[in-house]
């Protein structure tokens, strides 16, 4: 049941809710994107910790931290991803622990060294840098609260169109336009891509 003045619900903004949770909005990636992707593919993020951990032995919070700071906060792992990742690499023999107070410390082992040599073209963690090598965090906030104030322009008029049907035909022919050019910007920018 949808409660009063709660349209999220409402079949005019279906799927919709990535405007909420997406973490170009919010700040705080969360490894998923809109479509269901992972920001890294199954098992990348093995190669990533082992990465991180050729540079300096981290403990767990740490290595989630320094990725989310490498990413600009569009991406952070979970718990429930980089401790069992862990705990795997640990059983493998890749890292190893050392007790530092309360804290569990893990290091590259030379095993680790090793199979990082062995899957060195395998570079999931540069690739994604790369996409955010050259954004500046903050004409990103710029942009996503001017994307925020205009997603909560569309979400009122969406509300007084779904009472009047002239303003609701004139929404839709706005929200088709919008998404076609929004579809040419993003198509310009895989071909530049594919260019380079």
């Amino acid at each position: 049941m949808v409660k009063k003045n709660d349209f999220s619900q409402h079949p005019f903004f279906e799927g919709q809710s990535h405007f909420q949770s997406n973490n170009f909005f919010t700040g705080k990636g969360t490894g998923v994107d809109d479509n269901g992707k992972r920001f890294f593919r199954r098992g990348d993020i093995k190669i990533v910790l082992l990465k991180l951990l050729q540079e300096q032995p981290r403990h767990g919070y740490e290595l989630i931290k320094v990725l989310e700071e490498r990413f600009k906060g569009l991406y952070s792992p979970s718990p429930g991803s980089v401790y069992p990742t862990l705990q795997m690499l640990e059983d493998q023999e890749l890292v190893n622990i050392i007790k530092e107070g309360r804290k569990k410390v893990y290091h590259l082992t030379d095993d680790g060294q090793t199979y990082l040599e062995e899957h060195k073209n395998e570079d999931p963690f540069n690739s994604k840098m790369n996409m955010f090598e050259n954004i500046d965090l903050n004409e990103m906030m710029v942009l996503r609260s001017e994307i925020q104030s205009l997603y909560h322009e569309f979400f009122l008029i969406g509300r007084l169109a779904l009472e009047n049907p002239k303003k609701k035909e004139q929404l839709e022919k706005l929200l088709e336009k919008t998404r076609k050019e929004l579809s040419n910007i993003a198509k310009d920018d895989e071909e530049n891509t594919d260019e380079q």
